[in-house]
């Protein structure tokens, strides 16, 4: 069996070993700049003070290696188990394997390698009824790859948000960040999100980005 088999089986078991009636959040999302560097994920958490995570992602970008662009795509899935500390700032901490592939295209051929990490991840939250904040990180030893995010948003008008976020990647090929405004439609226990705004990397500098996000819970 293949790494990507193996974590497959990791991600089917997590799930069976989820907790009967416990409710589990299904999250996922798109993201594409001005240079077609570009990111679709795809997650599903257990909701409880103890949970379980598995998130899939595909990210294409591009960063210069002797002066040339060297186009590169990222796959990888992370099954992880986490707790979650409530209070007026909601803690989670999060930790597993990490199961990637890695392609980059260096003519005249491809160069391709799999291999597998860890992964850690903090989150802080503040959940209102008319607004909420949020802070994301995580950081895999692959590459050194770190990511952070800090979004608020607040109502309004009805089932709408509307709000902010800062964002920045580093890893060995290439850093980036971005800021930007984003707009939320809530309806039951699901959230879409649209967002765009300024992105600059150490490839192209100056850009923009725009993106599609949702997450439900059921």
């Amino acid at each position: 069996m293949g790494k990507y088999g193996f974590a497959f089986l990791i991600v089917i078991c997590l799930l069976l070993i989820s907790k009967p009636g416990e409710s589990t959040a299904l999250y996922g999302g798109a993201e594409i700049d001005d240079e077609s560097q570009r990111f679709f994920y795809l997650g599903v958490q257990t909701e409880g003070k103890y949970f379980l995570q598995v998130f899939a992602g595909d990210l294409y970008y591009d960063f210069k290696d002797n002066g040339k662009i060297i186009d590169s795509e990222l796959k990888w899935i992370t099954p992880a188990v986490g707790i979650k500390l409530e209070g007026p700032v909601t803690l989670t901490l999060a930790a597993g394997p990490t199961f990637r592939r890695k392609e980059e295209d260096r003519e005249p051929k491809t160069e391709k390698d799999t291999e597998s990490g860890g992964f850690y991840q903090l989150g802080l939250f503040r959940w209102k009824e008319d607004y909420n904040l949020e802070f994301l990180a995580s950081y895999t030893n692959l590459d050194n790859f770190y990511w952070n995010r800090l979004r608020g948003r607040k109502r309004v008008k009805g089932s709408f948000f509307a709000g902010m976020e800062i964002f920045g990647m580093d890893n060995q090929d290439v850093d980036a960040w971005g800021v930007g405004p984003l707009l939320e439609y809530h309806v039951k226990k699901t959230a879409i999100t649209f967002k765009t705004g300024y992105k600059h990397t150490s490839t192209y500098n100056g850009g923009f980005y725009t993106g599609l996000e949702f997450y439900s819970s059921f």
